[in-house]
């Protein structure tokens, strides 16, 4: 009864995947239940604080459906990556392949992060093993960045610091002060 999304025919014209793509694990805990969860915390006096003023995402099946990331050191270290599989990239990563619609997950995501952004601060806390420049640059690939203010990755990448901020002309590296907070998001 649904005419077939008009996509299935871009999913045919796309490159075959590159050969090391592969999917890159969280170390969230896998017996969690799936979906989106939205809260508001209620504290004393809330009613007096201004509204709503930063949006933290986790990156891995919340802004991705499942991720996939090439094993190239070269993305998880570097700000300037670039590929000419990012499209495949990003559409392996952000889209519902054979949805029976036309539903263009990432427009719709960008969509909503451009009305986000217009009051509110956007940021990324990821556990993905491959670490915040990989999520960015995964991001970029799916033209999702220029929405995020900073990426925080809580695993460890060696040589990789954990965090990097816009500075509102480039991609900054920092080392946030993780060891301080309790390891929970």
């Amino acid at each position: 009864q649904f005419p077939p999304p008009p996509r299935c025919a871009a999913f045919a014209m796309l490159p075959p995947p590159a050969a090391d793509l592969e999917r890159t694990p969280s170390v969230a805990n896998r017996y969690t239940c799936g979906g989106l969860w939205c809260f508001e915390r209620h504290f004393e006096a809330h009613e007096e604080r201004r509204p709503l003023s930063l949006i933290i995402f986790d990156c891995d099946e919340t802004l991705t459906l499942s991720t996939f990331l090439p094993g190239d050191r070269v993305m998880q270290t570097q700000l300037t990556w670039s590929s000419e599989w990012e499209e495949y990239i990003a559409t392996m990563n952000f889209e519902t392949p054979g949805a029976p619609f036309a539903l263009n997950r990432l427009e719709q995501l960008r969509d909503m992060l451009t009305e986000l952004a217009e009051s509110c601060t956007l940021a990324v806390l990821t556990r993905n093993t491959s670490g915040p420049i990989a999520c960015l640059n995964l991001l970029r690939a799916a033209k999702l960045a220029e929405h995020f203010s900073a990426v925080w990755g809580m695993s460890r990448v060696a040589g990789v610091k954990a965090g990097i901020y816009w500075n509102g002309t480039e991609w900054r590296s920092f080392e946030p002060p993780l060891a301080s907070i309790p390891d929970h998001k």
